[in-house]
């Protein structure tokens, strides 16, 4: 089989492989030795080949990964490569073959010098980054965070890159730094709450240039919403926001009944 493989390959850099081909095969005492070899050369032959690079051309390079953001990353399912590996090959031009060690994962790079060095940069960039997605979070929460920028001022706080996608929240930079800007933003949308008013006391609950809604969500360290249908949004975790819910419910009621009746109409959570 390895005969007829190499006799399908074309290419001068392939006649001394022929040559060594046939010195191997008089050699019964290496023959082990010669068929690794021969399978190793055929495997550095189709490679170069699919890549466009010289036979002469084509080097390896073993990387070793023991980060346990990069293994997981690295690992794919028996048999195939994980995303992360095929988008290595795909974007520097590279062979990368995943091997797993006692300890993270060996990485072959086969391909051109300055191909494996791209690569190899790219590796180096993704040891020192880490992306986690947050998941199962309220939609609106997420969105109402975006808009007044706390989910900008959580990632510069942290030194990491922060997009959402829906109720999805993706978060990207050095591991210790993605963990702890995680553990806030999961901690800022751990608590909702809506609290339903006559719309006739929302201009009361405001204040002027919105002076009461901030006084409350100082003293209450959440994020309020308020639009003119009477629905107050309130925001944060989950033990704030209960705070918050109490005291949204007793500034509502202490507005002046004699001027908007009851205000207070419901509270859901």
């Amino acid at each position: 089989t390895a005969k007829g493989q190499v006799a399908g390959l074309t290419g001068a850099p392939l006649v001394e492989l022929k040559k060594k081909m046939f010195e191997w095969e008089t050699d019964v005492d290496n023959l082990p030795t010669s068929i690794s070899l021969l399978r190793r050369a055929l495997s550095q032959a189709q490679i170069a080949a699919s890549h466009g690079i010289g036979w002469r051309d084509l080097v390896s390079q073993e990387v070793v990964v023991t980060e346990e953001h990069m293994v997981g990353q690295f690992s794919g399912h028996t048999g195939d490569k994980s995303p992360a590996v095929a988008r290595l090959e795909a974007e520097h031009g590279v062979c990368v073959e995943v091997a797993a060690r006692p300890v993270g994962l060996k990485l072959l790079i086969n391909g051109s010098r300055s191909s494996i060095d791209s690569c190899c940069a790219e590796i180096d960039r993704l040891r020192a980054s880490y992306w986690e997605e947050i998941e199962g979070l309220h939609l609106r929460t997420v969105q109402f965070l975006e808009q007044r920028g706390e989910l900008s001022r959580a990632a510069a706080t942290n030194g990491v890159k922060v997009t959402t996608e829906g109720a999805f929240v993706y978060i990207e930079g050095p591991p210790d730094s993605v963990k702890k800007c995680s553990t806030l933003i999961r901690f800022m949308c751990s608590g909702f709450h809506e609290v339903a008013v006559n719309p006739r006391c929302v201009g009361g609950l405001i204040g002027k240039g919105g002076a009461n809604v901030r006084d409350l969500e100082t003293s209450t360290n959440t994020y309020i919403e308020v639009d003119r249908q009477g629905f107050v949004r309130i925001y944060g975790d989950e033990e704030s926001v209960e705070a918050a819910v109490e005291e949204v419910t007793a500034h509502v009621a202490s507005l002046s009944e004699d001027l908007f009746g009851s205000c207070v109409e419901e509270v859901k959570v």
